[in-house]
């Protein structure tokens, strides 16, 4: 069963919704003990680093997350979801972020924000994944190892990181059509 995070920060209805047509059992859970229950858990977020981590700090989500990642749980993060991995988040002002991804989130630079639109996603040896949705105007600053980009007017863009059990992608995969199913079905099963 896959646990979906919600925390009022997520498109719960979209993630719920790409799940049920891929027939994959999932439930709505905003209980940090009940975070445990699950086989792999999903982050959805939708707006703000700061506000996303004030309303998993509020609901005591943020520890309970850690500890299933850290219990090898499979975890997932989507957009503002991945951002909350990294060390710390310079949205309004610097934030803390749950620290499990080095790195930071910062507002993209020299391009115009926000970020909307399909981007072919790549690793670092050029391996092609699809064309996924991005809409965002903070992106991930971290070292390209274990990560993946797509490339805006010559600029290499953080798309998602992996490390074991985890994954945060920048893109919305329950909002890229077919592709994005094939994701979420690739990685949850």
């Amino acid at each position: 069963m896959i646990g979906i995070i919600d925390y009022n920060c997520g498109n719960i209805a979209s993630v719920t919704n790409a799940l049920d047509h891929l027939s994959m059992p999932s439930e709505v859970v905003s209980s940090a003990e009940k975070l445990k229950h699950y086989d792999s858990l999903i982050l959805p977020g939708v707006g703000s680093f700061a506000n996303a981590m004030n309303k998993l700090n509020k609901r005591n989500l943020s520890e309970a997350i850690v500890d299933s990642i850290e219990g090898g749980m499979k975890f997932l993060g989507i957009c503002v979801g991945m951002q909350v991995l990294f060390e710390k988040g310079y949205e309004a002002s610097e934030i803390n972020g749950l620290s499990f991804f080095k790195g930071s989130v910062e507002k993209i630079q020299d391009l115009k924000t926000p970020s909307v639109g399909w981007y072919s996603v790549v690793d670092h040896d050029q391996n092609h994944y699809g064309k996924f949705y991005f809409t965002h105007s903070f992106a991930a600053n971290c070292e390209e190892k274990s990560s993946f980009y797509y490339e805006l007017k010559g600029k290499k863009i953080i798309a998602g990181k992996r490390y074991n059990n985890v994954l945060g992608v920048q893109f919305h995969p329950e909002r890229s059509g077919l592709v994005g199913l094939n994701f979420l079905r690739d990685y949850l099963t």
